[in-house]
């Protein structure tokens, strides 16, 4: 993270930090998606190159997305998600909401889905922190790590399996 944090590279082509944990994790062939929470954006990798750069909102600070390296597991389209915490005064509440398309990336229920009630500005470096977003109460995810509609509908197409025993999985790695 810190390498990539003095990055100038746009989030749309590789980044070195990116390649560097892939060849790391031995994730360099099949299909990989490298989510950098610092930069706010999710590059998806297809047998080591780049085909498609998603900005994402992670986590906010109290309620962090977590890094790690995983494989994408319990798809679900569509969803009902619930706040763990069902006290309506929490502020970390929220009402049952329908998800479009939901890729489990990491135990404990944490996602890769869209997030239809954000605006298109609301993705993207440093939106996991405070800043202006009424219909996200101004803030990042509870831990999931969210994308608009259009690119959570094309992220389902790409993770869903072609191979019939399951054998062609989906690597992601969170940093």
């Amino acid at each position: 993270m810190q390498t990539d944090a003095v990055d100038p590279t746009p989030y749309n082509v590789p980044h070195q930090s990116d390649l560097a944990l892939m060849k790391a994790f031995n994730a360099t062939t099949g299909k990989v998606l490298v989510t950098s929470l610092y930069n706010g954006a999710l590059r998806v990798y297809q047998d080591g190159k780049l085909i498609r750069s998603i900005l994402v909102v992670s986590g906010m600070p109290e309620k962090p997305s977590p890094p790690g390296v995983t494989t994408i597991t319990n798809r679900q389209s569509p969803a009902t998600f619930k706040a763990f915490d069902q006290n309506k005064n929490s502020p970390f509440y929220y009402p049952a909401t329908k998800i479009n398309y939901a890729m489990m990336y990491h135990t404990g229920e944490y996602y890769y889905h869209d997030s239809w009630w954000r605006t298109d500005d609301d993705y993207g470096p440093g939106k996991q922190f405070p800043h202006y977003a009424p219909a996200a109460n101004n803030e990042g995810t509870h831990g999931c790590i969210n994308m608009s509609l259009s690119e959570a509908a094309w992220l389902w197409n790409f993770t869903t399996p072609s191979s019939p025993n399951g054998t062609d999985t989906v690597t992601s790695i969170v940093y």
